[in-house]
């Protein structure tokens, strides 16, 4: 088998690095506001539990996001758990990290 080509080749030009600032929240920030804000922002249900726990609901209540840092998982460094249903409502999907 031969492979050809009928155009050069060309790398895409390297992105700048963002401005210092625009991303420092994704190093220094240890907990879960900016993620809960974006999917706020984006019509999720956000709730928060007493034990500090927070639970996020898509609008359609198939997906689920929770920063769940009292959890037994938590120990273990799972601190973000995500579960996506099917149209039956069973659990389709799941990770934690």
């Amino acid at each position: 088998m031969t492979l050809t080509t009928t155009a050069i080749f060309r790398p895409l030009a390297e992105l700048p690095p963002p401005a210092r600032g625009e991303r420092e929240w994704l190093l220094e920030c240890h907990c879960a506001r900016p993620v809960t804000d974006l999917l706020k922002n984006q019509g999720w249900d956000v709730v928060a539990d007493l034990d500090r726990n927070v639970h996020c609901s898509s609008p359609d209540r198939r997906v689920y996001v929770g920063f769940l840092p009292e959890s037994r998982e938590a120990a273990r460094g799972e601190l973000w758990h995500i579960h996506v249903t099917d149209n039956s409502g069973t659990r389709a999907w799941r990770q934690t990290f």
